[in-house]
């Protein structure tokens, strides 16, 4: 599903943020000639590293939002790149699973 693509580009210039904005316009083009149309509302941007760019994403003229956070595949990634809170999710899931075996 076209929901499902990850797009990645390290972004240290002007020229980066171009360059992915062109990617994610490859990538939009690709899913409308596949009939897999991306909806926009539901795409998230997530920066990872100290450097924030304050600069507009944009997919189908929609500008995307970002996010510290998000889920993928039942894992939760956030920015940091740490995993409290992914291991807290767990351990609750565990302990919900024990509270129905006793």
């Amino acid at each position: 599903f076209a929901e499902d693509s990850k797009l990645g580009r390290i972004v240290n210039c002007e020229d980066d943020a171009e360059r992915r904005q062109r990617d994610i316009d490859k990538l939009d083009k690709w899913a409308a000639t596949c009939q897999m149309n991306f909806n926009a509302e539901k795409c998230e941007v997530m920066h990872f590293g100290r450097k924030k760019h304050g600069e507009t994403i944009q997919a189908q003229w929609y500008n995307l939002r970002g996010v510290q956070e998000l889920r993928d595949l039942r894992v939760q990634v956030h920015n940091s790149l740490k995993v409290a809170r992914q291991v807290e999710t767990v351990v609750q899931q565990a302990y919900r699973i024990l509270g129905f075996i006793k």
